[in-house]
């Protein structure tokens, strides 16, 4: 479990492997989800989290690629290097990511929103032109390639559109489009089957953020494993001496002897009997504390 957190946050789970996306995704999860979380599983996202940023800033060769930017790459590998005429539709986070690389590569990128407002601050804050929503469509027969990045659940309606002629690039939370007879599309499942090659060597130079990655896992389920024992220790010692207590009460009651002199004869016999347990160690010496805190049945 610990290995396999770590390597989501390194990306090396990612799709485009060593991508940085997924630690905001993590983070935004765990802050949700935190009031569920007990001390273990505190410790185990905030320690990976920790160690994920020090294995990458160490290891981490550094320009990660991401979905878009291997959708951008085989667009120029399909058409040429451009530049070319591009529609983004949708300008959420993969959008923005999207328009941010196509201009940077120089083509020519139109941005277009189902919620006008938004769109529009993004195309401004990229310097980028924006369609409203109800006239892309007009235009999209002009364009090279569509890359459709909505939050959708559902297949945007309209597709395949009249005398488009290009290449639809599918980026959507969910599939925004069905496959067609005669549509060009080009969707995450293409990049999945030719990432070994869209990745290159850039794969190679992940092999040491791999393989220090696993090393620093293996650490931390270690130390978890010792914070286990310490907390069963702590449970079952917690409820030997409200035993011991509860029984001290009882006979002090029924005797009428002194109830803090029967506590500390009580409480010196469990520590007593527990005593040789303290000493060990190991998955034995866990089971033992765990059946004791009543954490695991016989």
């Amino acid at each position: 479990m610990a290995i396999h957190l770590l390597r989501l946050l390194l990306g090396l789970e990612s799709l485009a492997l060593g991508e940085e996306q997924i630690v905001g995704q993590v983070r935004r999860a765990y802050s949700e989800g935190s009031s569920c979380c007990g001390p273990l599983l505190h410790y185990l996202f905030q320690q990976s989290l920790s160690l994920a940023s020090a294995l990458r800033s160490r290891y981490h060769p550094g320009k990660a690629p991401s979905a878009a930017s291997l959708m951008v790459k085989l667009l120029e590998e399909s058409h040429g290097p451009g530049p070319h005429q591009v529609i983004v539709v949708g300008c959420g986070a993969i959008g923005l990511e999207t328009a941010r690389i196509l201009k940077r590569r120089n083509h020519a990128v139109t941005l277009t929103n189902r919620t006008e407002s938004r769109g529009k601050k993004v195309a401004s804050a990229l310097g980028l032109p924006f369609l409203p929503w109800t006239a892309w469509p007009e235009r999209a027969e002009l364009a090279d390639a569509l890359f459709l990045c909505t939050a959708s659940p559902h297949p945007l309606e309209g597709l395949p559109l009249r005398g488009f002629r290009g290449t639809l690039f599918d980026l959507g939370a969910s599939c925004q489009v069905t496959r067609e007879t005669g549509l060009d599309l080009v969707t995450l499942d293409n990049i999945a089957s030719e990432r070994e090659r869209l990745l290159g060597d850039y794969r190679r130079s992940l092999f040491r953020l791999d393989q220090e990655s696993r090393e620093a896992g293996q650490r931390l389920w270690r130390q978890m494993e010792t914070r286990w024992s310490d907390i069963y220790r702590r449970l079952a010692m917690g409820r030997a001496r409200q035993v011991a207590l509860d029984r001290a009460r009882k006979t002090a009651l029924r005797m009428g002897w002194d109830e803090t002199i029967l506590d500390q004869m009580a409480w010196s016999v469990v520590k007593g009997i527990l005593h040789p347990l303290l000493e060990e160690k190991g998955a034995h010496a866990q089971r033992a504390w765990k059946l004791l805190a009543r954490e695991e049945k016989p």
